[in-house]
């Protein structure tokens, strides 16, 4: 049973969100577990993947 996204805490879906993101640039699922967590710019991050920035170092200037 699926529960409807407005029962769901707004800091839960943001986590959710974040955790997505860092995923689909290319992270680990530990790896977007971090980041999503902490307080890295996912759009810094998806810019920096946009200009060919490495993942690990990419991980290092966000963290």
């Amino acid at each position: 049973m699926t529960v409807p996204n407005d029962e769901i805490p707004k800091d839960e879906r943001l986590l959710e969100w974040r955790l997505e993101r860092f995923a689909e640039l290319g992270f680990s699922a530990a790896e977007s577990s971090e980041l999503a967590e902490s307080e890295a710019d996912c759009h810094l991050a998806a810019a920096l993947v946009s200009a060919g920035c490495p993942l690990q170092l990419l991980r290092q200037i966000v963290l």
